[in-house]
Formats: structure tokens, sequence, C-alpha cells
């Protein structure tokens, strides 16, 4: 099987670059193969429950961010999700394009896991300085991100990232009807 950019799909337990080009790569973990996996490889989202997707570190890029979380969403048919899900994507990668003004050269990860009962939205930046709330201001035009992000999810927190860099991430329910 072969990627839109021509890399060759040998062994499906690895995961596989679809995009020679350091941003805008998008990596997958391959599951089985059948026309809805080459789709999601076509569209850089695995149907195994794993998608991430490296982004410019310029601010169109929270745009793209919200593109591919509605892809992968679509993809694992959960419709459902999408409001939320995108509002926490929007937010945990501006606050990671932000931080990564200061290494413009180092791109932003977006990552999404899915899970049984959870989907995992996950965003690295190589700043190494810890996410925190700002006091709620009425009238300022910023500050309100992480705040929106504990309102939408069930838990967020952040992990340290090599080389100096974190991860922020976010859990949000699934709720099964």
């Amino acid at each position: 099987m072969t990627s839109q950019d021509g890399d060759t799909a040998e062994h499906p337990a690895h995961a596989q670059r679809t995009t020679g080009h350091p941003y805008g790569t998008e990596w997958l973990v391959r599951g089985h193969r059948t026309s809805d996996w080459v789709r999601g490889l076509e569209l850089g989202i695995s149907p195994a429950g794993f998608a991430a997707h490296a982004l410019d570190p310029h601010p169109q890029s929270v745009g793209q961010a919200r593109r591919f979380l509605q892809r992968c969403l679509n993809q694992w048919k959960l419709p459902a999700l999408t409001q939320n899900a995108t509002l926490v994507v929007s937010e945990l990668s501006t606050n990671a394009i932000r931080h990564t003004a200061k290494a413009p050269h180092s791109p932003v990860w977006l990552a999404v896991f899915l899970y049984t009962d959870e989907l995992i939205c996950a965003v690295s930046d190589p700043s190494p300085n810890p996410p925190h709330k700002e006091p709620l201001e009425p009238y300022a035009d910023a500050g309100r991100g992480l705040h929106v992000v504990t309102a939408l999810t069930s838990s967020w927190g952040w992990n340290p990232a090599p080389p100096p860099g974190k991860i922020v991430w976010a859990s949000l329910p699934i709720r099964h009807h």
C-alpha cells in the first residue's frame, strides 16, 4: 500500500508518515486493510483510534487543527463530540502556537486518541512552561482558554516532553446511547 507521497506501508504495527513535509505531516497507526482504512489513510486518520497532525507555528493553523479533528470525528462516527472537541482543540492549539512564537521552527503536534469511553486530544509545543489559568477578567481579550477546556472536558493536564517542551491534553467523555 502506498500513501499520497509514495511512502510504502509495509508493517501494520508501525506508525507511518503520510507526507514528507516537516509541517502538515500526519501520522497514523495502521489498523485493518479495509476500504475504511484506505479512506482513513487518505485523510491521515486511523480506524485504530489514533491520528496526529503537525501544524505550522502560525495562528491560521488553528483552523487546520479544527478541520483535522473534525475529519477524525467523522471517520470514527462521533459527530456528537464535534462541537465540544473542536472548541477544546482550538483553545489548546491556540495556546501551543502562541508558545511556539519563540521557537518558530518547531512544529506544534495535535494528536487524537480514541478509547472506548473517552477521546483524548493532546497538543505539544516547545515551551517547557506549564499551562495556567488566568484569573477571569470580564473585559479581557484573552485568558479564558483553559476555563473553556475545564468546562467542556472531564479532565485535562500536561506533561513535560523532550527536548524542553510539553504536551497539554484534555479528555472528553464519549456517551454511548
